[in-house]
């Protein structure tokens, strides 16, 4: 993933960030529900819905690095 980082190849074969996204959008709901505290996949969230709305959902989870360089957005 570091490689893909540097050269900024975000496309892969394996799981697309709007999966991902999906996955720690459940987590954030589970953690709501079971009165768990949230902040940290919260945080999370937020910078991986900013990759979406910067174009990254079909790209693979090292494109969430693009959404660092700012903050993040809940």
């Amino acid at each position: 993933m570091q490689e893909d980082v540097v050269h900024r190849q975000f496309k892969g074969t394996d799981c697309t960030l709007d999966i991902h996204t999906n996955a720690i959008r459940h987590i954030v709901r589970l953690s709501r529900e079971n009165s768990v505290d949230g902040r940290l996949p919260e945080l999370a969230l937020a910078y991986f819905e900013r990759a979406l709305q910067l174009g990254h959902g079909t790209d693979e989870i090292a494109a969430v690095f693009n959404a660092l360089h700012g903050p993040a957005r809940g």
